[in-house]
């Protein structure tokens, strides 16, 4: 765009406008984008880390239906979800993959810390 504003210029101006290295902004947005989502995704995980050291929760109790844990993973995925999807701006499939494979493998690790609870 710019070269294209030097066409009528005298001063010599459009060979080193032609120099310039474009700016990728749409690669800058995805690496952004992908930072976010490692930052949301580590939450999560030191989340389920955290159940693996401290997690005392009894299956059997009836006092606590569910683990503190999993309600906390749980407002942190949502929480992680719907701003992603707030984000104004086109987000490509690839991203949503992203984020949905690392909430889908923390989930799983977190199922399988839970169902050793007995």
């Amino acid at each position: 765009m710019v070269a294209e504003d030097f066409v009528n210029c005298e001063s010599g101006g459009k060979p080193v406008v032609r120099e310039i290295v474009p700016y990728e902004v749409d690669s800058t947005i995805v690496n952004l984008l992908k930072t976010w989502i490692d930052e949301r995704l580590k939450k999560v995980k030191d989340c389920v880390d955290r159940a693996k050291e401290t997690e005392t929760w009894n299956p059997k109790s009836k006092t606590e239906l569910y683990t503190q844990s999993s309600v906390e993973m749980l407002k942190l995925a949502e929480e992680a979800v719907g701003d992603f999807f707030e984000i104004p701006i086109g987000i490509s499939d690839d991203l949503v993959q992203e984020l949905a494979g690392g909430l889908e493998s923390l989930f799983q690790d977190y199922i399988s810390l839970v169902s050793l609870c007995k």
